[in-house]
């Protein structure tokens, strides 16, 4: 008997411990994949909706002598920092930088990219293009801007949301007061005139 017992209880252990396993990768697994980082494309040509943020030599690209052959894109995002100097759709530059992901400039002086950011009330942005729905209220000078030509130029704008005009009031119907109905006089009332007239 107590071999039986002791071979049943084996049985179980045999049973849970393989199980253990198929549950840790089954249907109660839960996924913890992260997001898609920035990708690398060849060429140099960014698919809409996204920026380039880097330029690299990539292998699975093909062999150059000299240069890179690829483009590391993102999607644009505040605070990112883009490869030249075309802002995406929605967005505004708010510095001009350099950056060693971005190449070499010719001139060793020469900025190579930008930070950008999305247009708010009181934002100071590079240059003078103010974006659609806002308006320049001041203009000033960055030193995220780059240096100007002449040192006591301006470089850069602060904005102001454009805020649509109120819409008109809604005219208030007025009430046309009913006008007092005249009473017509009744057979009754007439009667003592007549007769009266009729004496005469």
């Amino acid at each position: 008997m107590s071999s039986l017992i002791s071979s049943a209880v084996n049985s179980i252990k045999f049973t849970l411990v393989a199980a253990i396993p198929l549950l840790s990768l089954g249907a109660f697994s839960i996924s913890t994949e992260p997001a898609q980082a920035s990708t690398t494309i060849c060429g140099f040509n960014v698919p809409s909706g996204y920026v380039a943020i880097a330029y690299t030599r990539s292998l699975s690209c093909g062999t150059t002598s000299t240069g890179n052959n690829a483009t590391v894109i993102d999607t644009p995002r505040p605070g990112l920092t883009i490869c030249g100097f075309t802002n995406p759709p929605g967005y505004v530059a708010v510095a001009y930088t350099r950056s060693s992901s971005c190449g070499i400039p010719a001139n060793i002086t020469e900025n190579n990219a930008r930070v950008i950011d999305t247009p708010r009330s009181g934002l100071t942005i590079c240059g003078f293009n103010v974006p659609s729905g806002y308006v320049a209220i001041s203009r000033t000078r960055s030193s995220n801007c780059g240096i100007p030509v002449n040192i006591t130029e301006n470089n850069a704008t602060v904005i102001q949301s454009l805020s649509p005009p109120p819409p008109p009031p809604t005219p208030t119907p007025t009430t046309t007061p009913t006008p007092t109905p005249t009473p017509t006089p009744r057979p009754s009332d007439i009667t003592p005139i007549i007769e009266y007239l009729l004496s005469d």
